[in-house]
């Protein structure tokens, strides 16, 4: 069965504190763990870009104790150093270990440690029925490419717990590990104001597709310290899985991402929903436009020029294609710079490739420099 919302988050919370022996032993001291020594390790991870990488302990794995003692228990730390935050802001995907594209930082990290991982859950399988993977913030994505490489490699019941974590891969793969660990078994948890699960920006999609998951509704403005791993611990406390707010992806409501558009509300750049609405409201217009959306924004080295670049040709071709496609593409436009608190156009001949790139950028700057806000002040 699965563990309860608050010592997911605490697990997910005292991983912090590993940084040594004597600091691994005191966090396996909690009952919910194995009192032999074998069936317990720390894992070392790779984390950072081109110009910084740090080897460090990254996750713990150990063998259920008390009420446990069929499960295996991987939990992944979250960002902390400044090679783990250029880590999750790295653009681009390559594939994962399973072949899906996903993010090349947070793959990076996760494969930095496979070795490891396949020796520990290779001579730990006797008698296991399921596995928990456990993570907060990047911990939260490497935790996921964990469960989708597991799920590929046993016939176990995998477990997934993720709190605050940005988008991982693509559709492609998020519909694949949707499939394979069931929506049943996939617990993403976050803070509705919490910036840093709203990014990477699409083409990248939440598991279980399309974007289900536990929410903390605050009815807050957009806030950084929503993420603290501390403010999902308290969040968690004498919660039920069936008592959090269940929510069901915008992407799903056609009807209502064109209500949106159309009205002419004002909307505020500190309102989370304003960037849940751009986000969606941007994959509907694509997909209108080309069926083959996706594979067009695919690249294994994409900068945000790039990504921006090749967005703004599919929304110019669908002003080419049809009138009707055309105010779709700038009812989307306007939204965006509106949120930018940029001058508003009035009419499809303005939106040239050049200025919706621009546009496309500045947005996506401003998604990025919130979530590095939040993954800066991370304790």
């Amino acid at each position: 069965m699965e563990i309860k919302p608050i010592l997911a988050a605490e697990l997910a919370r005292d991983v912090y504190s590993v940084r040594s022996a004597s600091r691994l032993k005191i966090f396996l001291m909690n009952p919910v763990f194995t009192p032999d020594p074998k069936s317990k390790t720390m894992l070392k991870a790779e984390v950072g870009g081109r110009l910084i990488t740090v080897t460090d302990g990254f996750a713990v794995c150990a063998r259920g104790g008390k009420g446990y003692e069929h499960d295996l228990f991987l939990i992944f730390r979250g960002t902390e150093r400044l090679a783990d935050w250029i880590s999750n802001l790295r653009l681009g995907n390559e594939r994962s270990v399973t072949g899906l594209p996903v993010h090349i930082g947070f793959n990076h990290a996760f494969t930095s440690m496979l070795t490891q991982l396949r020796t520990f859950i290779s001579t730990n399988l006797k008698g296991v029925n399921r596995i928990h993977c456990i993570g907060h913030s990047l911990g939260g994505a490497v935790a996921t490419l964990a469960a989708d490489w597991v799920k590929s490699h046993t016939s176990l019941r995998i477990m997934l717990y993720t709190f605050g974590a940005p988008r991982v891969g693509f559709e492609f793969f998020s519909k694949q590990l949707t499939r394979k660990l069931k929506i049943s078994n996939i617990y993403r948890v976050y803070h509705d104001s919490d910036p840093v699960p709203m990014v990477p920006v699409y083409p990248y999609s939440h598991t279980p597709l399309p974007g289900y998951g536990y929410s903390f509704v605050t009815g807050q403005i957009l806030s950084p310290a929503l993420h603290k791993v501390d403010s999902y611990v308290n969040s968690a406390r004498n919660k039920e899985w069936d008592k959090i707010m269940y929510s069901a992806p915008l992407s799903s409501n056609e009807q209502l991402i064109q209500q949106w558009l159309i009205s002419d509300k004002p909307i505020s750049p500190l309102n989370p929903k304003t960037w849940e609405f751009i986000d969606v409201s941007l994959q509907w217009v694509l997909k209108g436009i080309m069926v083959g959306a996706l594979d067009t924004l695919q690249s294994h080295a994409m900068s945000l020029s790039t990504l921006a670049d090749r967005i703004a040709l599919i929304l110019h071709k669908g002003i080419d294609l049809a009138k009707d496609t055309g105010i779709w593409v700038l009812r989307v436009m306007r939204k965006m710079m509106q949120a930018l608190s940029m001058k508003i156009v009035d009419s499809v001949e303005q939106l040239t490739r050049a200025f919706m790139r621009t546009i496309l950028e500045r947005l996506m700057r401003k998604m990025a420099e919130a979530a590095a806000q939040a993954l800066r002040g991370i304790k």
